[in-house]
Order: C-alpha cells, then structure tokens, then sequence
C-alpha cells in the first residue's frame, strides 16, 4: 500500500502518455489524466543543516546536509510504503536505517505546458 507524506497530492503518469521534449523532460501529452492521484496523509519534515564549502562569484556555497527527520508516521505498517521528499528519505536512511527500506520518493518527473512539475512516472529507493 502506498501512502503519501508529502505537503501535495502526487499524480502518477503512464510513461507512455509522456514524450521526451526540450533538455530530455519528460513531458505529459496534451488531454492526459493521471492513472493514480494520491493524497496526503501527512507530511514528514527533515530540517538540513548547511556547511558553507565555498564562494561562487560572491555568493556562499553550501553542502545540504539532513537532521534527524520528524513527523514520521506513528505506525510503520509491514506492507506499507510511504512516498516522501527526497531530503526526508535520504535522513531517514542516516538516522532510521531500521525503516528506511519502507521510504520512497517520486522519480521519472513529469512536467506540463508551463515547464513545472505536474507528476511522476516512478518511485526511487534513495
């Protein structure tokens, strides 16, 4: 079972109803619906902590690193998987590697007309 913890609703694409369009998107085919529309039932958070590695033309560059994730679900079921954002899955891994194996987060992007991200195609295991 699929369950999602992220702030928005998730839309699932058939890769076949995508072509490839400008730069390599994965671009959505004109009149297509989602085969899947997921909602939220949560919202799993990580905070990040930045370490300035650098200065590009001025300006600070940082190296991203993920705390500790929190609001997790309370229960962990056996069979379920739980979609959240990439930062939050790759923290769960550091700091709960005994569940992180039931965390996953969207791949195979999918963009619209406008050039934002609409959906996905796939799931990733970080």
């Amino acid at each position: 079972m699929l369950r999602n913890y992220t702030p928005h609703p998730i839309k699932f694409y058939n890769i076949d109803n995508c072509y490839v369009g400008n730069y390599g998107k994965l671009m959505l085919k004109e009149g297509v619906k989602p085969v899947m529309i997921l909602p939220t039932e949560g919202c799993v958070r990580v905070e990040t902590m930045e370490i300035q590695i650098g200065n590009i033309e001025g300006y600070p560059l940082v190296m991203m690193q993920p705390k500790e994730p929190f609001a997790l679900p309370e229960i962990i079921e056996k069979d379920g998987y739980y979609i959240v954002s990439l930062m939050a899955a790759k923290a769960i891994k550091k700091y709960r590697p005994d569940i992180a194996g039931r965390f996953l987060c969207i791949a195979g992007a999918v963009f619209g007309e406008n050039g934002t991200v609409v959906g996905c195609t796939k799931l990733a295991r970080v």
